[in-house]
């Protein structure tokens, strides 16, 4: 509860409730000459802002991070289940229910939650209890041996006073509490180890052999290997999984695992000195350190130590200085929202960067802008043309260790038309490369459609022509024609074709695989797994097109298909589409599935589940959802998403990233 009083007689004057546990702090803002108050706390660290007066039941805003407290956890073998909803009452033996679960070999989340294990309370004669659940001043947890008091385990607030959750490790007690204490005793109640890395309240601990894993109000899981204790202990892999299932899993020193977008979560405060607020930069601006090789690696091995030795014999792995290898800081010193009526606008920047710049990316409405003329010094100017309408400006700047953050300027030109989405004088040519290998020159590797795939994608925009596009200009490659030396003559010739105005699509289907070093390959006609730096074409090749085209560029990858041709390879297309992403170029990246997830095709469909998506939601016009005729790069993300899941009963999960800096635009019609 929030409680308001006045000040003169400090008499209740309001009551309101909406915090879903403790509200942690109250203060009042003044916004427009309008007082508002302030709520933080709850479960979930979320922020509200009500409107002041006799009313407090209308919320203004609600500010809330995209993680969740984890009230419960449990293991079995190499899975991990675990609850994001309190159950209120007693939770310190038993937990609250498991929601969800994460396998740790190829981090696909399900919600198969059977069978896990918690932490017994329970040791042949000993017995663990808590003498008052829910007793703030804590008085200790009781070592009973056939029904007497052995020992008793009192906490302090200075170290981390409650017992919320507790359980037996051979003969040693577990138990986690308030201020991220997580701590091993022996029998007789003196401490054996601390555990150190949480932050919060803990509040479920599981064990499964040697593994133990907790989880509280940081919103994060840690996994302990317990095989070797000792005084002071860092966990083996942390793990962050947000509401809508992106994760990252990060060893002590920071390499990481993570879907597309989960390493923005988890991150770095880089220290600014005492007078200035220090920078938070995410782990995804650091691809040295992204390592998915070290993270299996810990799971096997045990350590983050052992890990890296391990997979040196195959790449190196090099340690990283966190400050010196910041990427770029951009401070806009114009206005970021422009009403005009002229042609052109000039955006002046601040940067800091570390070390020198490399390169900055202007783009407008998802094209490119020409920065040769912009010269790479921490105080540019930089002057963008405008077009009618809606003008979203992104800039980025490089330097030798990574990319910025981009910064937005949104540029509003007078207009002479009437805004509607088919009403540009300007038709766009669209440029398709369109790529399916169904029938491999190795038929051991044989898919059923992925040709048909691509061949209907060439007929879905072939009917736009006239419609959408002034023109749909079409280079196809099917089965013994997607050589490697055919893609790539494919990839220069969109390269060379497609002007600013333009739109380049690249559409691949067929099979997908990492070699040793963890880089990513498209199996064309000729590919051979044990050859595959010299046979099939690597990712590499199309993500150096996309970075180079400077028109809007949609990817559609179909490429991580079911089958017995990686053996014991990994075949994870999560790193390739980072790859595209760490450029900065504002490509729209339509994967059928991410991590290892795999893609399905059926007879019955005649297509892959995610080309069929593709092509009943812009050709029978499925996908348009406001019924005004056009289906926009949105609506088709949506439509995919649902009808996807829908087709496989949630065995695959498509991908989408649309940058921010890119409108909604059509991309097709009836």
């Amino acid at each position: 509860n929030v409680n308001i009083y006045t000040t003169n007689s400090y008499s209740l004057y309001s009551s309101f409730k909406k915090h879903t546990n403790l509200t942690m702090a109250v203060n009042f803002i003044e916004k427009n000459g309008e007082l508002l108050a302030v709520s933080g706390g709850g479960n979930n660290n979320e922020i509200y802002i009500w409107r002041f007066g006799k009313d407090f039941t209308k919320v203004v805003t609600k500010i809330e991070g995209v993680g969740q407290s984890v009230w419960s956890v449990g293991v079995k073998d190499d899975s991990i289940a675990w609850g994001n909803t309190w159950a209120g009452g007693n939770t310190h033996t038993i937990g609250t229910k498991f929601e969800k679960s994460i396998n740790l070999k190829n981090f696909q989340i399900s919600n198969n939650t059977n069978g896990f294990k918690r932490v017994s309370t329970i040791n042949g004669r000993y017995t663990l209890k808590h003498f008052k659940a829910g007793d703030y001043s804590d008085s200790g947890l009781k070592i009973l041996k056939d029904g007497k008091i052995e020992a008793t385990i009192i906490r302090d607030a200075t170290n981390g006073f409650r017992h919320n959750c507790y359980g037996w490790y051979r003969d040693f007690i577990i138990s986690g509490g308030s201020n991220g204490d997580l701590t091993i005793y022996n029998r007789q109640g003196r401490e054996v180890a601390s555990l150190v890395g949480h932050t919060g309240e803990i509040w479920s601990i599981a064990l499964d052999g040697d593994r133990l894993v907790s989880g509280g109000s940081d919103q994060t899981i840690r996994v302990w290997d317990l095989s070797k204790l000792k005084r002071e202990m860092k966990p083996q892999l942390n793990l962050f999984i947000s509401k809508d299932n992106e994760w990252i899993a990060w060893t002590p020193s920071g390499y990481y695992a993570s879907s597309v977008e989960g390493a923005k979560y988890v991150g770095y405060h880089i220290n600014q000195g005492a007078e200035h607020e220090a920078y938070f930069v995410s782990s995804d601006k650091y691809p040295q350190l992204y390592r998915p090789d070290i993270i299996e690696a810990v799971l096997k091995t045990g350590s983050e130590g052992r890990a890296i030795k391990l997979v040196s014999k195959n790449r190196k792995v090099k340690a990283v200085d966190i400050v010196s290898a910041t990427p770029p800081i951009l401070s806009l010193l114009t206005p970021s929202n422009i009403n005009t009526r002229e042609s052109s606008i000039t955006i002046k920047l601040n940067i800091q960067s570390k070390s020198p710049l490399t390169k900055f990316i202007v783009m407008r409405n998802g094209e490119k802008i020409d920065t040769r003329a912009i010269q790479l010094k921490l105080n540019p100017t930089i002057r963008v043309n405008l077009v009618d309408g809606e003008n979203i400006i992104s800039i980025r700047a490089k330097n030798r260790n990574s990319i910025s953050d981009e910064v937005v300027v949104r540029a509003t030109k007078e207009t002479t038309t009437n805004g509607s989405i088919l009403s540009n004088l300007y038709k766009p040519t669209l440029y398709l490369l369109s790529i399916g290998v169904s029938n491999y020159k190795n038929s051991d590797y044989n898919l059923k459609v992925a040709d048909r795939d691509a061949q209907a994608v060439v007929d879905m925009f072939k009917r736009q022509e006239g419609k959408i596009y002034k023109k749909v200009e079409v280079k196809k490659l099917l089965n013994e024609n997607a050589t490697t030396d055919n893609i790539l003559d494919g990839l220069d010739w969109i390269e060379k074709e497609v002007t600013q105005r333009d739109i380049a699509v690249i559409f691949i289907a067929g099979h997908g695989i990492n070699d040793d070093k963890g880089n990513y390959y498209f199996m064309s006609y000729n590919g051979q797994v044990s050859r595959l730096r010299r046979t099939a074409l690597k990712w590499l090749e199309i993500k150096d097109t996309v970075e180079n085209l400077p028109s809007k560029v949609i990817l559609l990858a179909d490429t991580c298909h079911s089958g017995n041709i990686t053996g014991s390879r990994r075949r994870d297309i999560t790193g390739a589409i980072k790859s595209i992403l760490e450029t900065g170029t504002g490509a729209i990246i339509m994967s059928a599935t991410t991590g290892r997830g795999y893609s399905y095709e059926r007879d019955e469909w005649g297509h892959g589940a995610f080309t069929k998506a593709l092509l009943e939601g812009i050709s029978n016009s499925q996908a348009d959802y406001s019924g005004d005729g056009v289906v926009t790069i949105k609506e088709i993300d949506l439509y995919i998403t649902n009808r996807v899941k829908e087709l496989t009963d949630g065995k695959q999960k498509p991908t989408t990233k649309i940058p921010d800096s890119i409108p909604d635009f059509a991309i097709g019609t009836r």
